[in-house]
């Protein structure tokens, strides 16, 4: 039988923040009953060029894999997700205006993933959570 409930860890990075050589990359855990059903330590963000946009982005791949997990468990009725990133957590809740186009761009893509049918019943929250606790789930 399947838990109703997973719960996720998600994390973006940038080397060299801003510049045109900048190297973003991102990482989430995802486990149900405090079982792991994925990790992905790390993955490169071509796309990204800031901290913010890492940030963003790696909740986006997050949000995809979310999908194809509820699609083959249909069980599933709530996922809390937790971020270090406050400006993350705090536009994505509605807390903060997104005033850059690109967090923007992905932004709206996030919640269009959202609004898809496999999401219809799961309820999804995502919470701030001290650095710490992401750097023990995640390892960096």
């Amino acid at each position: 039988m399947v838990n109703n409930y997973l719960e996720a860890y998600v994390d973006g990075g940038c080397f060299r923040n801003g510049k045109p050589d900048a190297e973003a990359y991102g990482s989430f855990k995802v486990l149900e009953a405090e079982h792991e059903v994925m990790f992905w330590p790390r993955f490169v963000l071509s796309e990204a060029y800031t901290n913010n946009e890492a940030e963003w982005y790696s909740l986006e791949k997050l949000i995809t894999y979310l999908s194809l997990y509820i699609i083959k468990h249909p069980g599933i009725k709530f996922v809390n997700i937790y971020t270090d990133s406050q400006l993350v957590a705090s536009q994505f809740n509605g807390y903060f205006r997104i005033k850059k186009p690109k967090l923007k761009e992905i932004h709206d893509l996030v919640k269009e993933k959202l609004d898809q049918e496999e999401f219809r019943n799961v309820k999804i929250s995502l919470r701030l959570v001290p650095r710490d606790i992401i750097f023990e789930k995640l390892g960096h």
